[in-house]
Formats: C-alpha cells, structure tokens, sequence
C-alpha cells in the first residue's frame, strides 16, 4: 500500500505589512518578500501561469497556495 501525502494547506496570509503610500509593489515580489511562498513555489507558479496563459494571482489559487480571498487581500 502507497503511503499517502497529505495536502499542505494554503498559506494564510497575515495582513502583516501596509503598503507604502506611492510605491506598489509587483504581486510576486510581496509574494516573496512577505515570505508567503518560498522561491521554489514562486518558480513553480510562474511556469503555471505561463503555460496556462493565466495572470499569476489565479495560478496561485489553481496550485492551491493561497485562496482567493488571500489573493484579494493582497491586491487591496
């Protein structure tokens, strides 16, 4: 019998940082910056969105990263 890997949960986004007035930042690089995902999952979501030609806030929820209410959290 195969050992069965259990399904990590989506990040729950911490509404940790505020967006510095004038400056925005790329969804990626708080992504990143923010530690929400690690650089392997960045690459991965990255390559997702480019072959399903999807911008890359729904190739994190369709990789199950994130929800879409963290996406949206995010965005705002």
């Amino acid at each position: 019998m195969t050992a069965v890997t259990p399904v990590a949960e989506p990040a729950e986004v911490k509404p940790h940082y505020k967006p510095v007035p004038g400056k925005k930042r790329a969804f990626k690089d708080i992504l990143t910056e923010d530690k929400l995902i690690d650089v392997k999952q960045l690459e991965q979501v990255t390559a997702e969105a480019k072959k399903s030609q999807l911008p890359i806030q729904q190739s994190v929820v369709d990789l199950g990263l994130m929800t879409k209410q963290d996406v949206l959290l995010i965005l705002s």
